[in-house]
């Protein structure tokens, strides 16, 4: 929690706490924190003061090893970045990556995070981040490329699914219905067609 709150407010949170906050329960073991910027290198001396080593390109680790992994996304709106790259031609899978991800931190809200003990008691002062809305981690999700070998297994019909321990000690998360510039939000909108995933997929 110590390090999520010293994170640059306008980054946004991804990755498995942003999904344990969309779920509102433990849903799968996370050791590490994921999120989106712009611009990531206005960002990059604070997090590096911040941290006790940095290998680029995104990647930090911060105190108590908690490994930090920053994707900086495209500069223009999801609705821009498609535009330009349907203009070049058809969309290749990463591309339609890059516009879920643009898509899903512009849609982030804000969300306040806090961690309780066992009976529900909080064990820290509670934290507001923007996190990743539900459809923008299903975008992300679903225009993810899989490596060759994992590809050609779900190609043949079959799934694969990693296991995974609930965390102890799960932070709690409330959504407060706030875009990222503080005001109230009726409702985020849907993600362009484009980073909609085929029906199975």
């Amino acid at each position: 929690m110590e390090a999520l709150s010293q994170l640059p407010p306008e980054m946004r949170l991804i990755g498995g706490l942003a999904v344990v906050c969309r779920v509102g329960v433990p849903h799968r073991a996370t050791v590490d924190l994921d999120a989106l910027t712009r611009d990531l290198e206005l960002f990059d001396a604070t997090l590096q003061r911040l941290a006790l080593s940095s290998s680029g390109g995104g990647q930090y680790v911060m105190p108590g090893r908690l490994d930090l992994d920053v994707i900086d996304v495209a500069p223009g709106s999801a609705e821009q970045v498609l535009a330009e790259l349907l203009a070049q031609g058809p969309l290749s899978d990463l591309e339609r990556n890059v516009v879920a991800h643009t898509w899903a931190h512009d849609n982030a809200t804000l969300v306040e995070i806090t961690v309780v003990d066992e009976g529900g008691i909080p064990l820290m002062e509670r934290v507001e981040r923007l996190v990743a809305s539900t459809a923008g981690l299903v975008a992300m999700k679903a225009t993810t490329v899989p490596p060759a070998g994992l590809r050609e297994t779900r190609e043949a019909g079959e799934r694969s699914v990693r296991p995974g321990e609930a965390p102890g000690g799960s932070p709690g998360c409330r959504p407060t219905d706030r875009g990222p510039d503080g005001t109230a939000r009726r409702g985020a909108r849907e993600p362009p067609e484009v980073v909609r995933g085929p029906a199975g997929a």
